[in-house]
């Protein structure tokens, strides 16, 4: 039987089985500091119909990512496999690659392995990586800032003014899919 023998029902099943699934996936120390640092970035892309979770230590915060759509997980949930056609981007709490010997081994390795792109964003930047990262910027959409908004009084943050643009830190190599909405800093 050919494609075109098949009902057209099949046929759409099919074509969305081999479609390539974009996801975005963060880990951080608390909620506060995602929706405060790239909160309206994963609005924005959660929007755009990319899948985006968030790995946190501790799921307190967890309504204030739920108002920007994204899905909270464990952190070992978080971690791309290779067994799907999907496309992956990783971003990481520059202090916490600092920190923590297990968030920095997955990260490597995931570089290694050539899992997709990894960001960070805060300040310092990971010392590893020295000056092999740019700074960059997202413009907001204003449904983001809406959104970024009503999370940050959701974890309490006393300035709920989101701002229009937020900085991530990526590689040179590794910006493909980032540099497409993000601008280089100076």
């Amino acid at each position: 039987m050919t494609l075109s023998d098949m009902p057209i029902a099949t046929r759409s099943r099919q074509r969305v089985a081999r479609a390539l699934r974009y996801e975005l996936n963060v880990v951080a120390h608390d909620a506060a500091d995602v929706v405060a640092s790239v909160g309206g970035w994963l609005f924005d892309r959660r929007m755009a119909g990319w899948a985006v979770t968030v790995a946190l230590p501790d799921r307190r915060d967890e309504r204030a990512l739920r108002i920007l759509g994204v899905k909270v997980v464990e952190r070992a949930g978080v971690w791309p496999s290779t067994t799907y056609e999907r496309i992956v981007t990783t971003v990481v709490a520059a202090d916490l690659f600092d920190v923590d010997g297990d968030v920095r081994s997955q990260v490597l390795t995931s570089m290694w392995r050539g899992d997709g792109e990894i960001a960070f964003w805060g300040s310092p930047a990971p010392s590893r990586f020295g000056q092999g990262l740019c700074a960059t910027q997202y413009r907001l959409s204003a449904a983001a800032q809406a959104f970024k908004t009503h999370a940050l009084a959701a974890v309490g943050n006393s300035d709920t003014t989101s701002g229009s643009v937020e900085t991530l830190l990526v590689g040179g190599r590794q910006a493909g899919l980032l540099n497409g909405d993000l601008a280089v800093i100076g």
